[in-house]
């Protein structure tokens, strides 16, 4: 695994390789892809990923899984620490979340990687669970993901108590309908600003945010910096 970054130290498992990296601030990772699936957990810092127009701000805590040959991009704001970890390829047939508690399990492990391992086994499988969907939830993520998206309206429209609607939707998507819908328009905002030269101003209405303060102060919550500096790191 091509790793940019300071490793602090690397255990070679059978079924996977362990690399605590180090990031300096202001370090940029341009789109790369990785050989093999691995999962990526940030133990201190905070960075921003762009996969796809998706845009996410990593804190401490924060697992992220990525198949072989997905692209992505990595800005470091300030100074981070992760741990990431290369999983053979025949290994991720098991699953992510079996194989990272297999390693948790290991004695070479040391003790304190054990305990984070343990965390994010748990976040991965929390992600994988197949639990059964309502029959109303993709009509509510299409209602969310419309410019006017108004919570109550969608849960009126759906037939639904928004009480229920609310508590519901964040069991199945994992987030609130609101975060939902921010992250949504975010998600559009972060494509319009490395598909075209669009003022932002231009971009927030679009996007269905009141103005360019609106747009700026919710994409900074959700990318960990403002539009025109993402603009100018990722295009």
């Amino acid at each position: 695994m091509a790793i940019q970054g300071n490793v602090e130290s690397r255990l070679e498992l059978r079924e996977a390789t362990l690399l605590v990296t180090r990031y300096d601030a202001r370090t940029t990772l341009t789109s790369h892809t990785h050989r093999d699936p691995y999962v990526s957990i940030v133990m201190r810092g905070s960075y921003t990923e762009v996969s796809g127009t998706a845009a996410l701000l990593c804190r401490p805590g924060t697992v992220l899984q990525h198949d072989s040959k997905e692209v992505h991009a990595d800005y470091f704001l300030e100074p981070a620490r992760l741990l990431n970890i290369e999983v053979c390829g025949s290994q991720s047939d098991r699953g992510m979340a079996t194989v990272v508690e297999g390693i948790a399990a290991s004695t070479r492990c040391p003790r304190p990687i054990r305990a984070i391992l343990r965390r994010a086994s748990s976040s991965l499988r929390i992600e994988s669970s197949g639990r059964a969907a309502p029959a109303w939830l993709d009509a509510a993520v299409e209602g969310l993901g419309e410019h006017g998206g108004d919570i109550r309206g969608v849960a009126d429209r759906i037939g639904v108590h928004p009480t229920h609607f609310a508590r519901s939707f964040k069991n199945h998507v994992g987030v609130a309908p609101s975060f939902y819908r921010a992250r949504r328009r975010v998600r559009l905002a972060s494509e319009l600003l490395l598909s075209t030269s669009r003022r932002v101003s231009s971009i927030a209405l679009e996007c269905g945010f009141s103005d360019q303060s609106h747009l700026t102060r919710v994409f900074r919550a959700i990318v960990g910096m403002p539009p025109a500096t993402f603009r100018a790191v990722f295009s």
